[in-house]
C-alpha cells in the first residue's frame, strides 16, 4: 500500500493585525481554522520575530503552544506597530507560516483618583511576562470581576531594600468624575485587600506563592488623599452589584455629551427658522402697496367707479349773464347827448319824399355804385408770349360784397 504524500500546511482564515493598549494585559486565542493540513491535524503553533527568530523570554508579547493564544502586558516603549510569523508545524517536520501585525496604543486618558502598590518578594529580572498575566488575572479575581479590562499596570519597579519587585496598577473603575474624586468607593477597594493597616491573609493566598505578595498600600492622588481616613465596614467585597453606580455614571456623561448637544443644536434650529420667516414675511409685505385703513381698502376694491385726478377734470366756461361787479366810487360813463333824427326831402320822380337820413345816405351810396358814368369797363390786360406761349393774366378776383337792392319806397 502506497503512503499519501506528505504536504506543508496551508493557511487558511489568517490573523492579520492584533490591537493592544499600554499597561493592559493582551489574551488573544489563535483561531484553529488559522492553518489546515490535509494530513495532520495536530500542528505545533509558535511565534517567531519576522527575521524567523525566537522571541526573547524578556520580550512583552509571549505565546502560550498549549492554548495557543498570545498573551503579555506591553509597556509605553513598545507603542506603535510591529510584525512578527505564525509558525505552523506538522509532525513530519513541514511548516508554514502566517505573518501578522501587533498595534500597541495608549489607552484612553483618565484622571484617576489613586493607584495601588503590590509588594513582591520576586526579583524584578524574573518577574516575566507569564507572572506578570498571572498577578493581572488574580487581582481581577480578587475584585470581583470577570475581565482583566479595570486592571491597568502603571509601572514595574524594582524594590531596592529587599531586592523585590513593586507593582504600581491603577482600578480603571475608580476616576474622578467632573474633578470629584470617588472617596466611598476608593476607600471600599482598600478595604479588600488591608484590614486597617494590614494586609489581608485572603488576598495573600489569593494571589498565591508564585508571586508571594509581602505588602499593598494606596497612594491617593490631589484630592482624594482624604479618602483613606473614610470609616467603612473592612468587610465590605465589592462585586457585581456596584456595577449600577457605573452605568448611572456613563448615562450621565451620555447625557452630557450626546443628548444635551442635540437638544441645543435643535432648539438654534428652530430659532434661525423663526427668524428667517419673520424676515420673509417682512420682506414680501414691504414689497407691496399699503392701502391704508379698511375704509380705504374698500374703496379701491369697489368697482365701476372711475378715478379722476385733479388733471382730468375738464374746465367748464364761465356763465356770461352774471352781474358785473361795480364798485362804491365807480360812476357810469359820459355819452354825449343823443340828437333827434334829422330828415331831408329829395324829389324822386317828381315827387317830395321825406326819408330818414340814414336811409338817405344809403340811396346815395346805391346810386353811386349804379352810375355808368363814373365807373369806367373793366379791360383785361393783354396776354404776355413767354417761350413761345402766350400766357394770360389771371381773371379779377370774384368782389366779396353784392350790390344793395334797390330802394323801394312804401
Amino acid at each position: 500500500m502506497q503512503m499519501a504524500k506528505n504536504v506543508p500546511s496551508m493557511p487558511r482564515n489568517q490573523v492579520d493585525r492584533v490591537n493592544a493598549s499600554v499597561g493592559q494585559l493582551l489574551v488573544f486565542k489563535v483561531p484553529p481554522d488559522t492553518f489546515y493540513d490535509a494530513n495532520d491535524n495536530d500542528l505545533t503553533l509558535t511565534l517567531k520575530s519576522k527575521e524567523h527568530k525566537e522571541l526573547s523570554t524578556r520580550h512583552w508579547l509571549q505565546f502560550d503552544s498549549k492554548n495557543q493564544e498570545f498573551y503579555g502586558i506591553p509597556k509605553s516603549g513598545d507603542t506603535g506597530s510591529e510584525e512578527y510569523l505564525l509558525v505552523a508545524e506538522d509532525s513530519g517536520g513541514l511548516s508554514a507560516h502566517d505573518a501578522l501585525v501587533v498595534v500597541v496604543s495608549h489607552p484612553p486618558k483618565k484622571e484617576f483618583g489613586a493607584f495601588f502598590k503590590a509588594y513582591l518578594a520576586i526579583r524584578h529580572e524574573n518577574f516575566n511576562a507569564e507572572l506578570q498575566r498571572k498577578f493581572v488575572e488574580r487581582i481581577a479575581r480578587v475584585n470581583g470581576d470577570a475581565t482583566t479590562n479595570q486592571i491597568q499596570i502603571r509601572s514595574i519597579n524594582i524594590h531596592h531594600d529587599s531586592d523585590g519587585t513593586i507593582v504600581n496598577f491603577y482600578n480603571t473603575s475608580l476616576y474622578k468624575h467632573h474633578n470629584r474624586c470617588p472617596e466611598k468607593l476608593l476607600a471600599a477597594t482598600r478595604s479588600v485587600y488591608m484590614v486597617g493597616d494590614s494586609l489581608r491573609d485572603s488576598v495573600k493566598r489569593a494571589l498565591g506563592l508564585e508571586l508571594n505578595l509581602t505588602n499593598f498600600s494606596v497612594a491617593p492622588f490631589g484630592s482624594c488623599h482624604h479618602a483613606e481616613n473614610i470609616d467603612i465596614t473592612n468587610e465590605f467585597v465589592p462585586t457585581r452589584t456596584e456595577e449600577p453606580r457605573q452605568k448611572s455614571t456613563f448615562s450621565e456623561e451620555y447625557l452630557a455629551n450626546f443628548i444635551l448637544p442635540a437638544v441645543i443644536i435643535l432648539v438654534m434650529i428652530v430659532l434661525a427658522s423663526i427668524v428667517a420667516c419673520c424676515l420673509h414675511r417682512r420682506r414680501h409685505k414691504s414689497g407691496k402697496m399699503e392701502l391704508g385703513d379698511e375704509e380705504e381698502r374698500k374703496s379701491f376694491r369697489a368697482k365701476g367707479i372711475p378715478v379722476i385726478f385733479q388733471d382730468e377734470y375738464e374746465e367748464k366756461p364761465e356763465i356770461g349773464n352774471k352781474s358785473p361787479v361795480i364798485l362804491k366810487d365807480e360812476k357810469p360813463p359820459l355819452l354825449p347827448p343823443l340828437l333827434p333824427p334829422s330828415y331831408n326831402t329829395s324829389n324822386m320822380n317828381g315827387m317830395n319824399v321825406c326819408m330818414p337820413y340814414p336811409l338817405l345816405k344809403v340811396q346815395s351810396v346805391a346810386n353811386l355804385l349804379t352810375d355808368d358814368n363814373d365807373v369806367d369797363e373793366y379791360v383785361p390786360p393783354p396776354a404776355v408770349v413767354v417761350g413761345g406761349r402766350e400766357v394770360r393774366g389771371k381773371s379779377p378776383a370774384t368782389p366779396s360784397y353784392r350790390k344793395p337792392p334797390p330802394y323801394v319806397s312804401p
